[in-house]
């Protein structure tokens, strides 16, 4: 009896610990998108050139800076599994162009592939 009493506190701390690291994600991403403005002005494409950095924020969104101090918001199409965890992606270009009807691919043995969606220009907020 003690023994299943035991099991049953540890899988009860297990699932508060796996809720504590989920509102971190969710929390380390709104941090993240607090740095910025969302304009509401999107385009279809940019261009895969200027790519400097990029940073997942969560499974469903990527900050995309581009060169001269530019950052854009891709949303993705739908969920994108594991993409925060891993926390790297691959894109495959068309050309020098990155749109939103395009693919990423988890970087992860048998990492999932996730479309594009359009693209959010932001404004990056000065510092406080």
């Amino acid at each position: 009896m003690r023994k299943i009493f035991i099991s049953l506190i540890c899988c009860i701390g297990l699932g508060f610990a796996f809720n504590a690291i989920a509102e971190t994600d969710a929390e380390r991403g709104a941090k993240e998108l607090a740095k910025y403005n969302q304009t509401g002005e999107f385009k279809k494409c940019i261009s895969y050139s200027l790519i400097k950095n990029t940073k997942v924020v969560d499974d469903n969104r990527i900050i995309f800076e581009m060169k001269h101090r530019k950052y854009m918001l891709n949303t993705l199409r739908s969920e994108c599994r594991r993409l925060a965890y891993i926390n790297n992606f691959a894109i495959a270009p068309f050309g020098n162009r990155v749109c939103g009807s395009d693919t990423i691919n988890v970087i992860a043995n048998g990492g999932p592939a996730c479309m594009l969606g359009e693209f959010e220009i932001l404004e990056k907020l000065p510092r406080e």
